[in-house]
């Protein structure tokens, strides 16, 4: 997964998947509020999955240097819909 906004682009590992949102942990400072675009490689879908979210959450990570963040989906049409809950139904975290 990556993090890409106003000409930035940070990777980040993705800890909890949901319809609603995501858990990440990543290396570059995000801070509540902030939009975020999501990219995801989904089951049904040839090109990446784009995904804007909103910052709901963001403090330090138990890992040196990186945040840990809660991001909300923002309203997505139909495929992306289908296409999130193909990639949630495929996902597994630990």
């Amino acid at each position: 997964m990556t993090h890409v906004e106003m000409g930035w682009q940070a990777r980040a590992r993705v800890v909890d998947l949901g319809l609603g949102g995501a858990g990440i942990t990543i290396e570059a400072g995000v801070k509540v509020g902030d939009l975020v675009t999501l990219s995801f490689t989904a089951p049904t879908l040839w090109d990446p999955l784009l995904i804007r979210a909103r910052v709901a959450w963001a403090r330090p990570s138990v890992e040196p240097g990186a945040m840990s963040a809660g991001v909300a989906f923002e309203q997505k049409g139909p495929t992306a819909a289908l296409a999130l809950f193909d990639l949630v139904g495929a996902s597994t975290f630990e």
